[in-house]
């Protein structure tokens, strides 16, 4: 009779370790909720979310970020002061995981979360990166081999910053605040960038590329 009080004891303790361990689970799964649970009824609300970047697009005073988890997207908006305090901003690029905490806001009928600290901000993962390619088997009979023609046009995604000073107007502050913004989508976006305008692109666009 003892022997089995004892098991029962046993029996019920080990069934709370597990209840525990289960609520504990479900409060942390919680915690992080998908994204398509976000709507404008949760506007001023604060939330943690993840996802993977979609896609980057800078503007004069910041940046908006996408992210989508398979059941929704929404847009990150990062000022420009908050953004260079981010330790690993350079991570912030299509493809990396992330998980982000601050306040549903929206703009325009589109669905934000706005960080406040740059510890708001946390990369879950790397983007992939591309896969090596095999070197070159050189062939023992010498051949001709076509020189590819180039364009002379800079990378405004690539140019170092001596690069981007050898173009027309552009200094050194202007080159780090182009180096700042990237990546761009076209070359159009560069009238994002501070000091930059429709008449000084003009003039750039012969030279520049995003390619």
């Amino acid at each position: 009779m003892e022997k089995s009080k004892r098991m029962s004891i046993i029996v019920v303790g080990i069934l709370l370790v597990a209840l525990m361990i289960g609520v504990a689970y479900v409060a942390s799964v919680a915690g992080v909720p998908p994204i398509s649970s976000i709507t404008q009824v949760s506007v001023g609300q604060r939330a943690t979310l993840k996802g993977n970047i979609t896609s980057v697009r800078v503007f004069k005073k910041g940046r908006t970020i996408k992210i989508s988890d398979g059941t929704g997207s929404i847009d990150i908006l990062i000022w420009n002061n908050l953004f260079y305090q981010i330790p690993q901003k350079a991570s912030l690029i299509q493809g990396t995981s992330i998980q982000v905490s601050g306040e549903i806001g929206s703009y325009k009928g589109r669905l934000q979360i706005k960080p406040r600290s740059p510890f708001d901000i946390r990369i879950a993962g790397a983007a992939s990166a591309a896969p090596a390619i095999a070197p070159a088997v050189v062939p023992a009979t010498p051949v001709a081999v076509p020189v590819p023609v180039t364009t002379g046009k800079i990378n405004i995604n690539t140019a170092s910053q001596s690069e981007l000073e050898s173009l027309r107007g552009i200094g050194p502050a202007k080159a780090q605040l182009i180096i700042a913004g990237r990546p761009y989508a076209t070359v159009d976006d560069l009238t994002e960038v501070k000091g930059i305008g429709p008449k000084t692109l003009e003039k750039l666009r012969p030279r520049i590329t995003v390619d």
